[in-house]
């Protein structure tokens, strides 16, 4: 039955691949622009701008318990 259970990244909506992900929203918090970013990673600037805030959201509920 464990395959059945949903990891919280998976449950939270967060990509599979978040590392490069979060490499990159850390280039956005550390001021580089996120439409140079966008284009740089090939993504679109709304899906970077949501992994931005994702991440901003979990930094504010602190680390997981564990």
């Amino acid at each position: 039955m464990r395959g059945c259970r949903r990891s919280r990244r998976e449950a939270e909506g967060l990509p599979k691949r978040w590392s490069w992900q979060r490499k990159s929203v850390l280039r956005l918090l550390r001021g580089e622009d996120i439409g140079e970013v966008s284009r740089e990673i090939r993504v679109p600037l709304p899906e970077l701008d949501r992994w931005r805030r994702m991440f901003l959201g979990g930094a504010a509920r602190g680390p997981a318990p564990g």
